[in-house]
């Protein structure tokens, strides 16, 4: 997050100083030297070395996630459930609704799988299937390559059927783009402002977002010789996390894939020789992970590459944390 949105204990003559030494953003604060490091490159008289310490530590409280009893916990879950049921997620295909347990019960849900798997398709699915069916819902899709297709949404809304939303549905869904992390912490900030603004009503008429993909913003920042970029990563999932659980929302996030070898573990298939980008530290910062697949491409299952009517082709699905049943499903005109 940005210092400029922070507020206290940060004054604007700090903050000028600062981005001076282009430390721009808490993790930068935090993260980047050691208080009397950056005390040293700060003007003379800017600020005293002890004041600086008790700012970094009131902020590292500040960002630092609460900690809840399991009662507190338990209630919090069965409200929010409660909350949910209002506006129910589906991609179409029940078996797959049944496998992941229900999309609209997940704060974050990341959806990996090679190029081509469907994990766009799905995503606008879910995401046109709420606006049409519930008319007084909005949803936003965060597009970091610039690839969104507002034809393939129209053509895809026109499948879906005869729904209350219909006609207003894409009115209902606003794109914004983010290349870089930066503009995704913007956006996210945006949002947050945003709803907290809004009455009671108006916070529940936003209900789904979706990041596609959130890989090119995070890839860049990953090496093996500093940690700063996975904790870059972990900060910005977070605030994802605590825009989600504040406002009830359900955030899909698209992930790319990265070699597994021999094969990954994790899958039903031991053909399976791709994984989710990223790394292990991002898996976890999500409350599931579902991989797809085309048929094709999995050698246990290639026999099964037309659907029954034999003009849509078959795709898998796995949850990969849980090791569920795999779900098979057809994509026609996606």
């Amino acid at each position: 997050m940005r210092l400029r949105t922070l507020g206290e204990p940060l004054t604007n003559d700090l903050i000028d100083a600062l981005e001076e030494l282009n430390i721009k953003s808490d993790i930068d604060l935090i993260f980047s030297n050691t208080p009397t490091e950056i005390w040293l490159k700060l003007p003379p008289e800017t600020i005293p070395l002890k004041e600086l310490n008790n700012i970094v530590v009131q902020l590292i409280e500040k960002l630092s996630a609460p900690a809840y009893t399991c009662v507190e916990m338990f209630d919090s879950e069965i409200d929010r459930l409660g909350k949910l049921q209002d506006v129910e997620l589906s991609c179409g295909v029940r078996e797959l609704d049944e496998m992941v347990g229900g999309f609209g019960v997940h704060h974050m849900l990341e959806i990996s799988g090679e190029k081509g798997s469907g994990k766009t398709s799905l995503a606008l699915q879910i995401i046109l299937r709420q606006l049409a069916r519930y008319p007084n819902s909005s949803a936003v899709w965060i597009d970091t390559t610039g690839d969104t297709s507002p034809d393939r949404m129209s053509s895809m809304l026109e499948q879906i059927g005869d729904e209350p939303g219909v006609q207003s549905a894409l009115q209902r869904l606003q794109i914004t783009r983010a290349f870089d992390v930066d503009e995704l912490q913007q956006a996210i900030e945006e949002l947050r402002l945003s709803l907290s603004m809004k009455t009671v009503h108006e916070q529940h008429a936003l209900r789904t977002i979706v990041i596609d993909p959130i890989t090119p913003v995070f890839r860049p920042l990953l090496n093996a010789i500093s940690s700063q970029g996975h904790a870059t990563m972990t900060f910005v999932m977070r605030q994802l996390r605590i825009l989600a659980e504040t406002f009830n929302l359900t955030i899909l996030i698209l992930n790319a894939t990265s070699a597994a070898q021999p094969n990954n573990p994790s899958s039903h298939f031991p053909s399976t020789t791709r994984k989710p980008a990223l790394g292990p530290s991002f898996t976890y910062t999500s409350d599931a992970t579902l991989w797809l697949a085309r048929a094709e491409s999995v050698k246990e299952l290639q026999h099964l590459t037309k659907d029954d009517s034999g003009s849509g082709e078959v795709y898998v699905a796995e949850v990969l944390r849980s090791r569920r049943v795999v779900s098979p499903f057809a994509i026609q005109g996606g």
